[in-house]
C-alpha cells in the first residue's frame, strides 16, 4: 500500500454537493453526482490523493441502519459519479477522501431521495447485537472490549462456516487485511477502522482486530468487510460503549 503523505490541515470541513439522478421508471436513484468543495474557497476540489487504493470511499447508510452500502465512485469531469440503486428514503452519505493540500477529510451529508413520504427525521432503536453472522460460507464472531476515550479492541474470529474450521485465507482488500465502518445511532458519529497493515505473504486470519477510539458511551453499530475467494464479504454488528 502507498504511503500518503499528509499536509498541513486546512481549517474547516470540506463539503459535498450532491446531485441525485433518478431512476429510469418509478422512485428511487440510480446514479449520485458529487462534487467536493474547498472549505475556505467554495471552489471544486479536482485532485485526491488515494486512500487504501481508492480516490474516493463512500458509504451510504439508511437512516434506520437497514441498508449499507460501500462504493467507490469514478471520476467524471470536475466531480465523482456513483451507480447506485437507492430506493426511497433517507439516507446519510459518508465520504472518505484526501484532498491535495489538505489533510485526509470523512464528511457527512443527508440526503431523502424521490419518492419517500415519511418524516427523514425519526429515532432509531439500535440494540446490541454482537450474535454470531454467517455470510458467503464464512462465520464471524465478535470479541468486543470497548472504553471510551481510549482505544478499544474488536476482535473477528473468522471461520468456515460449514465445518467449523478457523480460515486463514482472507485477501487483502482495498490495501487493508479488513475495513470497519462504525456510527452511532443518530449517525452524527463516524469512524472509517482499518486493522494493522497487511505482509501480502501472511495469511490474513483466523483472527483480525481493529482499535476505533469511541468519544461518547452508547450503542454503535457497524459493518465490517473482509475478502476471500474475490468475493466482499459485509456483516453488521453493534456494541454497547460503557
Amino acid at each position: 500500500m502507498d504511503l500518503v503523505v499528509i499536509p498541513p490541515r486546512t481549517p474547516g470541513s470540506y463539503r459535498l454537493d450532491v446531485r441525485q439522478i433518478r431512476r429510469d421508471t418509478g422512485s428511487g436513484v440510480r446514479a449520485l453526482r458529487i462534487e467536493i468543495r474547498h472549505p475556505a474557497t467554495s471552489e471544486r476540489v479536482t485532485t485526491f490523493s488515494r486512500l487504501h487504493e481508492q480516490l474516493l470511499h463512500l458509504f451510504i447508510i439508511r437512516r434506520d441502519l437497514s441498508y449499507f452500502s460501500h462504493v467507490h465512485p469514478e471520476l467524471a469531469g470536475d466531480g465523482f459519479e456513483a451507480t447506485v440503486d437507492l430506493d426511497p428514503g433517507a439516507y446519510m452519505l459518508i465520504a472518505d477522501f484526501a484532498p491535495s493540500g489538505g489533510a485526509p477529510q470523512l464528511v457527512q451529508h443527508a440526503i431523502v431521495t424521490s419518492g419517500f413520504r415519511l418524516s427523514p427525521f425519526g429515532s432509531t432503536d439500535l440494540r446490541t447485537d454482537v450474535a454470531d453472522k454467517d455470510v458467503d460460507g464464512l462465520r464471524l464472531s465478535l470479541d468486543a472490549q470497548t472504553r471510551v476515550l481510549k482505544p478499544s479492541t474488536l476482535r473477528f474470529s473468522l471461520r468456515d462456516s460449514t465445518t467449523g474450521l478457523p480460515v486463514a485465507d482472507l485477501e487483502p482488500f482495498l490495501g487493508a487485511s479488513g475495513h470497519l465502518l462504525i456510527v452511532n445511532a443518530d449517525l452524527t458519529t463516524a469512524m472509517h477502522s482499518h486493522p494493522e497493515l497487511v505482509e501480502t505473504e501472511r495469511p490474513i486470519g483466523p483472527e483480525v482486530a481493529f482499535a476505533p477510539m469511541f468519544g461518547t458511551p452508547g450503542v454503535y453499530k457497524m459493518w465490517v468487510q473482509f475478502q476471500r475467494a474475490g468475493v466482499v464479504i459485509t456483516a453488521p454488528f453493534a456494541v454497547d460503549v460503557k
